[in-house]
């Protein structure tokens, strides 16, 4: 994944910001080098929360003494 650092058109065209993957890797490669991307990692998948919206409080008594 590829991130554009300007703005640019010709065999690929991208915006800045915007993320994109350049399947050949010889244009990614100049374009890298002429300073208009950067490589990017992947947004990792964040993990699923569980819902405990509907669970009942739990009572807890207090210690005696």
């Amino acid at each position: 994944m590829y991130k554009a650092k300007v703005s640019f058109s010709g065999v690929v065209s991208m915006n800045v910001g915007e993320v994109a993957d350049i399947a050949d890797v010889n244009i990614a490669k100049d374009l890298i080098k002429a300073g208009y991307i950067e490589e990017v990692k992947p947004a990792e998948k964040a993990k699923p929360v569980k819902d405990t919206s509907n669970k009942k409080p739990t009572r807890t008594r207090a210690k005696k003494g």
